[in-house]
Formats: C-alpha cells, structure tokens, sequence
C-alpha cells in the first residue's frame, strides 16, 4: 500500500468518526425539536414516530406561559451583567497575575482556581444565607454577585493562557513609544487577545444563561430565569413533553444566536492560548 493510499484511509477513517461523533450529539437536539413539534398523543406513541404533521401548539403554550416571558428577560439581563462584571474584574486580574511580580502571585493564582474548583452545591447554601441576612433573595443584584463569582475564576484563568501568549516585545515597544502601562494593557494587549477574551465570554454567558440550581433557590417570582421557568413544566404526577421541549428550544435559539455571532472570534479563540 502506497503512502498517498494510507493517507486516504486515515482522512476517510477520521472524517467518518467525525461524522458519527456529530451525528451523536445532534441527536438529542434533534429529539428535543421533534417532542416539541409533536401533538401530546404523538410524543408518548411507541415506537416513537419520525414522521408526523408537526404542530406550533406547544411553543403557543410557552409563550402564553404567565412569567415565561419575563424569565427570558430575566436570564439575558443576568448573564449579561454578570458576564460584563466579571470581564471587567477578571481580564486586569488575569493580567496582573502574568505580567507583575510579586511575593503571593501564585498562591491568589491558586486560590482563585480553587473557588471554581469547589463544587457548586457546595457554595449554594452560604450564597443562601449571606442573601437572606443581607435581604437579598429575589433580586437581581442576588444572582449577578453569584453568577459572577462563579465566572470570575474562569475568565481569569483563561485569560492569563492568552496573555502569555502575547510577546512582552510589544508592549516593550510600546512603552518606547511613550505609552504607559496600561495604556499598553488598553491598546496593545487587549486588541490582540480579543478572541480569547471573545471565548471565555461565550463559556460565561453560557454558564449563566443555563444555570439552574442557584436560579431555583435564589431567586423567586420576580427574578426567575428561564431554566428555573422550565422547571414549571415538570409536575408532581406529570411530565408536560411538550411544553418542556417547546420551552428548552426556545431557550437554545438565543444560546445559538449568540454564538453564531461570535463563531470566526470563537474558533480562533478555542485554538489559541491554551498550552
């Protein structure tokens, strides 16, 4: 067998397991559209149908849903303002972290690290309790301090990754040039390390708009997020399949949205800065 032969069975091999790879996690998204296409009788019918008349009665229930509205309003105005806070907290962290010196660089390094390391349920009931003492629980300011403590490790440990990408020669240059440093911070380094700051904003609104054990407990009939509004649809004796389904995709369209606008910023981001 030639080399040019071999070659041409190891591309096939690996585009074919690519395409099984794809073709497994879009089943679930395609399952989750077709429930929510289905009429009641429809989506309990086994063996389950792949085709049928598709209905929009379910999304119709959704968005008649009292709340379900405001909940995804909710959800844009937390993950945005958290996501924002945590940028603007996080990237001069992380810079610090890479370019300064100092005696206890690497123990906050670590320390930060730790506070994401820790698991979730584990940081719910002191969020609780300091809300409940402080009078906080449903409100905004709740959920923003605790979506943006839980991004703030995140986008400064992927930040310093990209930031020591960034050669030191050009904000060395810079400062030749008369620029302070952090006018070198504003104009040199954050321009070039845009699409990193582009991906971990991505993975922080993500987090945000899909969290829900902190949007349960935290908030309450005036600050409740979209995944908490789902939650609606499963009862006690019941599960309603189709208003679920009709809701979690309505969920997943923004999530896309945003994603696709960001897609050229967030590949590039995805393959850089990360040794």
């Amino acid at each position: 067998m030639t080399m040019r032969s071999r070659r041409f069975i190891t591309e096939t091999l690996s585009e074919v397991i690519l395409f099984l790879i794809m073709v497994m996690m879009m089943l679930p998204i395609v399952w989750l559209i077709m429930m929510s296409l289905k009429t009641e009788a429809d989506a309990l019918e086994m063996p389950p149908k792949l085709f049928f008349v598709p209905t929009f009665q379910h999304y119709i229930a959704v968005f008649s849903t009292p709340g379900m509205l405001r909940a995804l309003g909710n959800s844009a105005f937390i993950a945005s303002a958290s996501l924002t806070l945590a940028l603007v907290v996080g990237i001069p962290a992380a810079y610090g972290l890479v370019r300064f010196n100092f005696k206890l660089r690497q123990p906050l390094a670590i320390a930060v690290l730790l506070t994401r390391i820790a698991p979730p349920v584990g940081m719910l009931i002191p969020f609780y309790l300091m809300y409940r003492a402080a009078g906080l629980l449903d409100t905004y300011t709740a959920m923003i301090f605790a979506h943006t403590g839980m991004n703030l490790p995140i986008v400064t440990w992927m930040m310093m990754g990209f930031f020591r990408d960034v050669p030191r020669e050009l904000e060395e240059a810079a400062r030749l040039d008369g620029c302070s440093q952090i006018e070198a911070f504003w104009k040199i380094v954050l321009p070039v390390t845009v699409n990193g700051i582009v991906t971990v904003g991505i993975i922080g609104f993500l987090f945000s708009w899909n969290e829900l054990m902190f949007a349960t407990t935290l908030t309450g009939t005036t600050t409740r997020t979209a995944p908490a509004a789902i939650s609606n649809f499963l009862l006690y004796q019941e599960v309603k399949w189709g208003p679920l389904t009709a809701a979690a995709v309505t969920v997943i369209i923004p999530a896309l949205a945003f994603i696709g606008f960001a897609q050229k910023h967030l590949l590039r981001g995805l393959t850089a800065g990360m040794k």
